[in-house]
């Protein structure tokens, strides 16, 4: 008999600009919730300050400084990363799993956030 596993889940980083194309992105997102739903994943979409509160703390620091932050972050998780958007990618994984796994499974606050609030 086949071992029951959690299913992955689908975290889409929310656009932060405005003009033209966000009707275009926020349809590939309508797109990606609806092939999600139709192999039963979860998914979910996330904001950019949101991730970034994770790795980065509250009150995050100037954007060129945020940016290194964020890969000495993502190196030391995967020290392969080689660009920002994989590192803005493993960002992202990190919300996600303190968000939706740890909380789903400890039932309420990750191990993480219970360190930096004692």
């Amino acid at each position: 008999m086949p071992r029951r596993t959690v299913r992955d889940a689908i975290v889409i980083e929310l656009p932060n600009f405005r003009g033209a194309g966000i009707r275009l992105l926020f349809g590939l997102i309508g797109v990606a919730h609806a092939v999600a739903a139709s192999i039963g994943t979860q998914s979910t979409t996330v904001e950019v300050s949101k991730w970034l509160s994770v790795v980065l703390g509250q009150g995050g620091p100037s954007t060129e400084e945020a940016d290194r932050r964020i890969l000495a972050f993502a190196r030391s998780r995967v020290p392969t990363v080689a660009s920002d958007d994989e590192a803005d990618a493993i960002g992202i994984a990190e919300w996600a799993l303190q968000r939706l796994v740890l909380k789903t499974f400890r039932g309420g606050r990750s191990a993480l956030m219970q360190c930096k609030a004692a």
